[in-house]
């Protein structure tokens, strides 16, 4: 389950499409995978987010992701700025998933 040292576990990526944003798919999805990894064992999860990505950061942030350190990915041949995001706690996050339920407006994920 550890993806680098300090941390229990990680989420390589979440993507949704632009058509499939604002409905809670992405809350779903990050709240399952928050809660299985939850039930092997871990505490915490961290995942890297592009910078400038800002619907995405806004979204984690309300889940309880906290933004810690920069590094840089190859992506398509161009070194892209990234951010990680930690969720330090899984049960406060997936408990957050499910309280953000039936919540109006639009969301990024």
């Amino acid at each position: 389950m550890p993806c680098e040292d300090g941390y229990d576990a990680c989420i390589d990526n979440l993507h949704l499409q632009p058509q499939m944003r604002g409905g809670g798919l992405g809350r779903r999805l990050l709240g399952a995978a928050a809660e299985a990894f939850r039930i092997r064992g871990a505490s915490n999860l961290f995942l890297w987010l592009f910078d400038g990505n800002e619907a995405a950061a806004r979204f984690y942030a309300r889940l309880g992701g906290v933004a810690t350190d920069r590094g840089f990915d190859d992506f398509a041949g161009v070194r892209a700025p990234h951010t990680r995001i930690v969720f330090g706690d899984l049960s406060g996050l997936t408990a957050a998933c499910r309280e953000r339920a039936g919540t109006p407006g639009r969301q990024a994920g």
